[in-house]
């Protein structure tokens, strides 16, 4: 496992881009890891390689602590492309519970969540391991929960009252939780109008977060009345 180590660390040192890594680190405030400044689609390619590795779970449960960002990305970035064969749903939530905790900056969230196409084979089953993040006042696990559901609940009409009921129940205040509700409160507007505009005129949405909704609604150009 030690020779593995190196050689994934090597290998992300080899690709370092210190000015991508500069231009990053002021779109992502208060990282905590240094960052090599690798592009994400170069990052998908190692996350499918290593998920082709008969090993790959030693690679989640014995792998350790993240030197930079990148290796902290590539762990959630795994879950998503593991087959279901490899990787059973409830085994799959479980690994990712593990990595909520080093969840710290709204990019790892939103990197990972997008490739977790699982959700959508397993919706209800997914929705109910979301409930608890969803009302956590742990910062970034309620944004995980929040764009988990911008990402592949909204687009679903038989998901857009839950959605529309959950959202205003998310603990408010932290910033980068509140963009996420009012990043996923445009999107729900956009794609399930009706309960869009339910969320945003009708529900206990917060004030502020529903004054941040607005505004990407006005920026967004996809929506002529709200």
């Amino acid at each position: 496992m030690a020779a593995r180590k190196f050689d994934l660390l090597a290998r992300l040192q080899a690709a370092a881009d210190p000015k991508h890594a500069a231009f990053i680190r002021k779109l992502i405030p208060g990282v905590s890891l240094p960052l090599l400044g690798l592009r994400m689609p170069l990052l998908h390619r190692i996350a499918k390689d290593l998920a082709r590795q008969d090993d790959w779970r030693d690679y989640i449960d014995n792998y350790p602590a993240a030197q930079c960002m990148e290796e902290s990305m590539l762990r959630g970035l795994l879950l998503g492309q593991l087959s279901e064969r490899s990787c059973p749903i409830e085994l799959r939530l479980k690994l990712i519970e593990k990595t909520l905790p080093s969840l710290d900056n709204w990019s790892l969230i939103d990197s990972c969540v997008t490739c977790y196409k699982f959700a959508r084979k397993h919706p209800e089953r997914v929705w109910e391991w979301l409930e608890p993040m969803l009302i956590s006042h742990q910062e970034y696990q309620a944004r995980f929960g929040v764009v988990m559901l911008l990402w592949h609940y909204c687009d679903k009409p038989e998901y857009a009252q839950r959605i529309a009921t959950a959202l205003p129940l998310v603990p408010s205040g932290a910033y980068y939780c509140d963009m996420a509700v009012a990043w996923c409160s445009c999107e729900l507007c956009i794609r399930q109008p009706v309960w869009g505009k339910y969320l945003i005129h009708e529900s206990r949405l917060a004030s502020k977060t529903r004054a941040m909704a607005l505004r990407k609604i006005r920026e967004s150009y996809r929506i002529s009345d709200i």
